[in-house]
């Protein structure tokens, strides 16, 4: 079982009352080597404001299911 982290950001776009929102999602091995929280720092210190993060764990089968990389995914 795979954990990887979800993060949904937030931050003012250009013209007034504009939001400009995005999606991260960070990877198995940087969640076990504890990278996540420096991959958070540098979404806080681009002016993003996380509004909502989940951590959620998949099967291998299913993380080789979703990647356009497919490389670790050989039988």
């Amino acid at each position: 079982m795979l954990p990887v982290g979800h993060v949904s950001a937030l931050r003012g776009g250009e013209g007034e009352g504009k939001l400009e929102r995005t999606f991260a999602m960070i990877k198995p091995d940087a969640m076990a080597a504890g990278n996540d929280i420096h991959i958070k720092k540098h979404i806080r210190d681009a002016g993003f404001i996380i509004v909502a993060e989940k951590v959620v764990t998949l099967s291998k089968e299913k993380v080789c299911g979703s990647l356009v990389s497919s490389r670790n995914c050989a039988p």
